[in-house]
């Protein structure tokens, strides 16, 4: 808080500063005018439009730098003009007289710790009679599994904090209760009454310690919650705690009912701060209800339904919530006369509700509508965006308090205190095809509350800012978040514009009035005008007769006094008031891409889609459109210099060339040169998919961007050399070498090769090979597990360790093949302090073995649109090491990339590899498990190390790299082949996934299948997607999954009753014939009785000994074994075992045996058929087949596995697979 002297001081300088803008304003306005007049005598019309021209670019540059000036005459002058609103002791809301206040919270997809902070923060408000109600308003039918874990989490978020709540609301309000029975029997023991209540306080201090404790401080948004919103509470209560202590000592002086009423006052207040009731509510649960994707609507469908009785009424369209009068089934919505509305990135201090419900009860205030104190940015932010973004934010704020001054407050919707009368007064009513909907927030735009604050001015209400900050929002932490914000922001302002207008016509002339209209004519159209003023004077040439010196000293004072203020709020003067000039010059095209699209959705009547900011880890990508004009900025302001410098304009021409300079400095500092690299270079390739049509060859457009990317590569390998401030010069010469490939003959000639894939992208980068394991912790010494065997692009995973040394590294490694290296490092060294991990839980029933451990290491993977080049779908090992000891162990996972439809999709078969895990003494087989195998096991823990000593070096990542999928990576993208990865819980939750690709490959050992896995996989067939099983045993026994017995996240433990189902699997005792298909047997035994070869071509050979022999060529198609030597007889060494499949009488009747080789009295085979779809099918019979592939750690032999022989035959059947269509295949089958 300023002083009285330092606010006059203030106040002087905006005076001043006011002053010199008019006079060099006025010169200005003379010179630029002289000009003209002097163009229209002479009949000079181009150069009497360019002096007109002139003025009314700068002339709205000044009117912004004049409003500016005169809103912070406003903030300074208000505690002189009206006396803020202050008691010094003010008497604390009790819950019987407080008016109930609903804290609505819309949110849509935002991350659950961060609503869980911002519901806390309201729930904890110095007020007693509230309700928190999350508006929820996520997909509530939502399709992936990590969607429908954040969607059970919100839904479930409320009453978990309600039960947090429930312990010091109770533990308040019975010593609350024993004290009034004390008092009310006449007990006057007043010393014992303040020890008592001291030690209430101090209970609920400890409380909130406790909370503070054990909530995580990862961010600076998470340490200023902690400090607000639990610390501090904390400390007052210790400082209450002591008061009413020493009390004890003090009370002669004072009559006893006076102390009496204090104490039960003071109870009564802190038993406010924690009585508060939760609430979730779903709009897009109810089909009558709007489904308009937008704030105001969710806002909107709960307010329609307070004060109301609801029932939920299942019709023809779907679920309604209806008004009824009948109680049973049916809930009351209260309605209350206060609401505040919180985004749910947004906090508020303790103090908010009952300052602004005491502000807006006063008897002068009751035509008060809107109460609120614009959000402040958090402080301490780490990065320059953030930071940048938060000074912006806050010198709004001040703006925004000037605003209040006269009489121009808007309603800001991040936070705000509504009076639900005045919310009453300027609903409309319409009639849609859903049903009636009430708009209590007008939903034409995105920037709702903008539009609502002008109809409450046109019903007589009026909007206040309170001058302290009691609120604080997230900011954007990247660029290219911040565009999806700004942009929003400047999406709607003209739109509203006419109305503000009409209602302005409509007031009375006055002094305050014009001030106003000023003001809020130019909040509307501040960010469509203001950047087109700034971009026209940046590339047009203007003649010096207009370009003068009066227009940067008009400017001036502006500048200077923008920097007092970024000072008086903690930022660094000239330091952030460059970086805040540069950042706005980067907004530009963003900017005026809002305003136009303004334009465009008033013309068509169209509303305006609301985007989310991301307030998420990684980067969000900057589009390639914006980076493209913010450089022709550059281009064009260089230019517009060198010309002023030719006229010997010195002054015209530094003005041009800093912002050029500027321009650059922002990219450097908010986007980064290499990220500018990568999004432009993935926006090129989204323009030309876009528009792949209008190329004649489709090898031109690959040619196009495989040269781009070399030459952006090349550039940024030998441009650091130049220098930076050389690197104008780099973007020239990187367009000159696109453009000269582009129309080299080989691309005119069409001698070209395909783009390159992700894969090949992926594996041209440097390897290495210290993912390797030198020193395996054999012991527990150090041990890891994932939060989920997968993780799709865009979402996070948690992994969870245990070591008993002090402290650990973890380096994250994505496997494929980098020139033999077999992988690369995409994490590198994270240092944590070790942890001692809590006993597993041991169920004595189902021998199932369950970890429990806590403070697991968040991996947030980046979406494609936020990092195109890193974090590509695959198998990735977290590396751990124990430190100072050295062991090492893996956490093994794969990253999916469910949204791009690569040609093959790989599954690592996990629910074989957690069956054979036997961690903690049990796995579902007998010779590994001491003391019985288990029916049950858990994800929830380490992959087991093998006793092998020779196997010991793959510890924590189960069979993956000494079974056979290592393998098949390897020669996947050292071959180039256009793959993703996904895991067999993924193919069992996901309905739809495998149809998204040509082929799916099962791969080594996938031997454990759940009814919904072998379904989806049957339908993906049936609908043309072909099958590569290169594996043996596969599909062998049905197992469940089931959610965790800890902590109920879904498909985290494995059923398999296997030998014992008869006797044991729940599904077969319950007497319902409806679910014995779910029974854990073997696929081809009763009562499931659908034998693996119907689907796959082959089926294990059960009683064949465990085999290394040779795979003997039959009779395949001709197209498989084209381009070999291979016939009928051939052998090829090493590759049958160590488990075979062999043709079977379910086996489909057009099936074709690839190979017929002899173990013991039988005949494995491989087969391949063409299901009816045009599906091909191809089970290779025989796990080793991969090591003919790659004879990564193979089993050693007297002959090498690896044949040339195999690896054509399966690049055969992969090219079939990749260039057949369905159609085609069914005409031109495997027996062809």
């Amino acid at each position: 808080m300023m002083s009285s002297t330092q606010k006059t001081t203030e106040l002087r300088w905006t005076q001043v500063s006011l002053a010199v803008t008019a006079v060099a304003t006025a010169s200005l306005a003379w010179s630029t005018g002289d000009v003209a007049w002097t163009a229209a005598e002479q009949g000079q019309i181009g150069r009497f439009f360019e002096a007109i021209l002139f003025g009314a670019l700068a002339g709205f540059l000044v009117y912004g730098n004049l409003c500016y000036q005169v809103a912070r005459f406003g903030q300074l002058a208000r505690p002189h003009a009206h006396q803020r609103f202050r008691m010094d002791s003010p008497v604390p809301f009790i819950r019987k007289s407080a008016p109930a206040v609903t804290v609505l919270v819309p949110s849509y997809k935002e991350e659950i710790p961060v609503i869980r902070q911002t519901l806390l923060s309201a729930a904890l408000q110095d007020y007693p009679n509230k309700r928190v109600v999350l508006l929820l308003d996520d997909p509530p039918n939502p399709k992936t599994r990590h969607a429908r874990k954040a969607l059970w989490a919100g839904r479930t978020l409320p009453f978990n904090l309600q039960t947090l709540l429930k312990e010091p609301a109770e533990y308040v309000a019975q010593a609350h209760a024993a004290f009034l029975d004390r008092r009310a029997a006449g007990n006057r023991n007043l010393g014992d009454e303040c020890v008592g209540l001291s030690d209430c306080f101090s209970w609920a201090s400890a409380w909130f310690e406790t909370q503070a404790k054990y909530s995580p401080e990862e961010s600076h948004t998470d340490i200023w919650f902690v400090e607000q919103v639990l610390t501090q509470p904390a400390e007052a209560g210790r400082e209450q705690a002591a008061q009413w202590f020493r009390r004890r000592t003090q009370i002669d002086a004072l009559s006893a009912d006076r102390i009496l009423d204090e104490i039960d006052a003071a109870y009564a207040q802190l038993a406010g701060r924690f009585h508060v009731e939760f609430d979730v509510f779903e709009r897009k649960q109810y089909s009558n209800l709007s489904q308009e994707p937008n704030k105001a609507m969710n806002l909107n469908s709960y307010l329609g339904l307070m004060g109301t009785r609801v029932k939920p009424v299942l019709l023809r369209d779907g679920v309604h919530l209806e008004e009824t009068s009948v109680l049973t089934g049916s809930r009351v919505i209260p309605d209350t006369p206060y609401v505040i509305t919180l985004d749910a990135d947004s906090l508020l201090l303790p103090q908010y509700a009952s300052t602004l419900v005491r502000l807006m009860e006063q008897p002068e205030h009751a035509r008060m509508a809107v109460a609120q104190t614009p959000y402040s940015a958090f402080p301490n932010a780490p990065g320059k965006m953030e930071r940048t973004a938060g000074a912006t934010t806050d010198i709004q704020y001040l703006v925004h308090q000037g605003f209040t001054r006269f009489g121009a407050t808007f309603w800001v919707g991040a936070n705000a205190l509504l009076r639900k009368s005045a919310l009453e007064e300027i609903c409309v009513e319409e009639r849609e095809s859903t049903g009636l909907v009430r708009r209590y927030i007008q939903d034409r735009t995105v920037i709702e509350d903008t539009e609502s604050t002008v109809d409450l001015l046109s019903k007589g209400w009026s909007l206040y800012n309170y001058q302290q900050r009691l609120a604080y929002s997230a900011t954007p932490p990247d660029f290219g978040s911040l565009i999806i914000q700004r942009a929003r922001w400047a999406n709607g302002g003209l739109i509203i514009l006419p109305k503000l207008l009409s209602f302005l016509r409509r007031t009375p002339k006055q002094l305050g009035t014009i001030a106003q209209g000023l003001l809020q004519i130019h909040y509307l159209t501040s960010l469509a005008f203001a950047p087109l003023s700034v971009l026209l004077l940046l590339v047009i040439p203007f003649s010096s007769d207009v370009m003068t010196a009066w227009m940067p000293l008009a400017a001036l004072p502006y500048f200077a006094l923008y920097a007092r203020d970024l000072a008086l709020t903690g930022y660094r003067p000239m330091q952030d008031l460059l970086r805040v000039y540069a950042l706005n010059l980067l907004l530009i095209p963003v900017h005026l891409d809002g305003a136009l699209k303004s334009m465009q959705h008033a013309i068509l009547g169209t509303k305006i889609p609301f985007r989310r900011t991301p307030k998420i880890s990684g980067r969000t990508r900057t589009p390639a459109l914006y980076l493209s004009l913010e450089l022709a900025m550059v281009l064009l302001s260089t230019g517009l210099a060198l010309y002023y410098a030719a006229q010997l304009r010195w002054i015209s021409g530094t003005f041009a060339l800093a912002n050029a300079g500027l321009v650059l400095y922002g990219i450097w500092q908010f986007v980064g040169f290499s990220e500018m690299k990568e999004d432009m270079v993935h926006g090129w390739h989204e323009f030309l998919d876009r528009y792949n049509a209008l190329w004649s060859l489709q090898g031109v457009k690959d040619r196009v961007l495989v040269r781009l990317a070399q030459s952006t590569d090349w550039m940024y390998t030998v441009a650091p050399k130049i220098g930076r401030a050389r690197l104008f010069t780099w973007q020239v010469l990187w367009s000159v070498i696109a453009v000269l490939e582009m129309m080299s003959p080989a691309l005119a000639s069409g001698d070209t090769k395909g783009g390159l894939n992700p894969i090949q992208v992926e594996n041209q980068k440097t390897g290495t090979i210290a993912w390797t394991l030198t020193n395996p912790a054999r012991h527990h010494e150090i041990e890891g597990y994932a939060s989920s065997a997968s993780v799709n692009r865009g979402e996070s995973i948690r992994l969870y360790v245990h070591t008993e040394a002090p402290s650990y590294r973890m380096n994250v490694y994505r496997m494929g093949w980098y020139n033999g290296l077999g992988a690369r490092e995409v994490l590198p060294t994270q240092k944590q302090a070790g942890q001692r991990q809590p006993a597993p839980y041991r169920d004595p029933t189902t021998r199932l073995v369950e970890c429990r451990w806590e403070n697991p290491m968040t991996l947030a993977i980046p979406s494609q649109e936020q990092n195109s080049t890193e974090w590509t779908s695959g198998y990735y090992l977290a590396k751990l090491t124990a430190e100072p000891t050295g062991e090492e162990s893996y956490i093994l996972f794969i990253v999916r990339d469910d949204q791009r439809p690569s040609t093959y999709l790989l599954q690592s078969s996990v629910t074989t590899f957690q069956a054979y895990n036997n961690w903690g003494g049990a796995s579902l087989y007998d010779y590994n498990s001491p003391q019985g195998r288990a029916v049950a096991v858990s994800f929830n823990r380490p992959y087991a190390v093998s006793p092998d000593q020779g196997s010991a070096d793959a510890a924590g990542a189960g069979p993956f790299l000494r079974g056979w999928e290592y393998n098949m990576v390897r020669w996947l993208e050292r071959s180039g082949y256009d793959v993703s990865y996904t895991t067999n819980i993924d193919v069992h939750e996901q309905a739809d996934l495998l149809r998204s690709h040509r082929a799916f490959l099962s791969v080594g050992h996938d031997e454990y299948w759940t009814w919904d896995m072998r379904r989806h996989v049957e339908d993906a067939r049936d609908h043309g997607v072909h099958l590569g099983f290169f594996s043996a045993n596969t599909c062998y026994w049905q197992v469940r999954l089931e959610p965790s017995r800890w902590n109920q996240e879904p498909d985290r433990t494995l059923v398999a009753y296997k030998e014992q189902a008869l006797s044991g699997d729940p599904v077969l005792l319950d007497r319902d014939p409806a679910n014995d298909h779910l029974a854990t047997t073997k696929w081809r035994s009763a009562p499931v009785n659908q034998p693996e070869a119907a689907l796959i071509g082959g089926m294990y050979i059960e009683g064949t000994p465990l085999g290394d022999g040779d795979l003997v060529i039959e009779t395949p198609p001709t197209w498989v074994v084209q381009g070999t030597e291979l016939e009928r007889g051939t052998h090829l060494p090493g590759l049958l075992g160590y488990e075979v499949d062999g043709f079977d009488e379910a086996s489909p009747a057009n099936t074709a045996v690839v190979a017929r080789s002899p173990v013991g009295n039988r005949f494995a085979a491989s087969t391949i058929y063409t299901a009816p779809s045009g599906a091909v099918v191809f089970n290779a019979g025989s796990m080793q087949w991969i090591w003919g592939l790659d004879d990564y750690h193979a089993a050693l032999s007297d002959h090498p596995r690896l044949s040339p022989a195999v690896q054509h035959m399966t690049q055969n059947i992969l090219e079939r697979f990749r260039r057949s269509s369905t159609s085609m295949l069914a005409q031109d089958g495997p027996g062809s």
